[in-house]
């Protein structure tokens, strides 16, 4: 066998290493522009959110399954989730979390999108000073409290009747209509005197008639156009506010502008 045969083995051992060195730069360049790509898209979202004035006190987590590279050469995101802790918009705080479906990155819209708000107690006590004017909770003025407790939201404060402070407690149910949370009563007691729903149609003469009424709070205005109020319900001690949003609310300044209560 020759010395020129004998060498070959050498040099095709000496080829799949360059090989493999070859795979692996290009899996470390490949892992180096995907870590790049995502935090380019974090940055991006902290800037947008910032920028239309929304306060963040806590990282805003960015969710995309599966690799971001191709996705962005492809031109859509199939799927990304926002979140964020203590977020304040309108002198309100909730934790907040948002999911988009199919994001035209060229074109800046998608297929649509939910959004999902926690807000405690303190939180629904600042939503409240939105309340209608006549609504009981105006009448209750700066004594008023709320507590969370499923399945109600509960307020409490003090009620002036026939010209005597009594001491209120309402128990309230949820519910969202026409770009407004409606908080219905479903008991109320005041003083010593305890109504159930069926009986606050038939209050007495002098009794305060906004203790039988929903306490409506409008939102729409506090929110773009392109977000819509779908659902409210008591989750524990918190009040879960789920929305719907305009696939092309980041194109459309039309859908950018505060809406309003029907």
């Amino acid at each position: 066998m020759s010395a020129g045969t004998a060498s070959r083995p050498p040099r095709r051992r000496w080829g799949w290493i360059a090989l493999a060195v070859l795979v692996g730069l290009v899996v470390v360049a490949f892992a180096a522009g995907e870590a790049i790509a995502r935090a380019v898209i974090r940055d991006r979202v902290d800037e947008a959110v910032r920028g239309a004035g929304i306060e963040a006190s806590g990282p805003i987590a960015i969710d995309i399954p599966g690799l971001v590279l191709p996705q962005l050469i492809g031109g859509t995101i199939g799927e990304a989730t926002v979140s964020a802790t203590d977020v304040r918009v309108e002198g309100v705080t909730a934790d907040v979390t948002i999911a988009v479906r199919r994001l035209d990155v060229r074109r800046a819209t998608a297929d649509g999108a939910t959004a999902q708000a926690r807000l405690d107690a303190a939180a629904m006590e600042a939503l409240l000073d939105r309340a209608s004017a006549g609504s009981v909770w105006q009448e209750l003025g700066e004594a008023a409290r709320v507590a969370i407790a499923e399945p109600h939201v509960e307020v409490s404060g003090e009620l002036s009747v026939l010209g005597q402070g009594l001491p209120l407690a309402m128990s309230l149910t949820p519910s969202a209509a026409d770009g407004s949370l409606l908080l219905a009563p479903e008991s109320v007691t005041i003083g010593d005197w305890t109504l159930t729903r069926d009986q606050l149609d038939a209050l007495p003469s002098g009794t305060p008639q906004a203790v039988a009424r929903p306490i409506p709070v409008c939102l729409a205005e506090a929110m773009p156009r392109g977000v819509a109020l779908e659902a409210v319900r008591v989750d524990s001690d918190r009040l879960l506010a789920s929305f719907r949003i305009d696939g092309a609310i980041l194109n459309d300044p039309a859908l950018r502008r505060p809406g309003d209560c029907a």
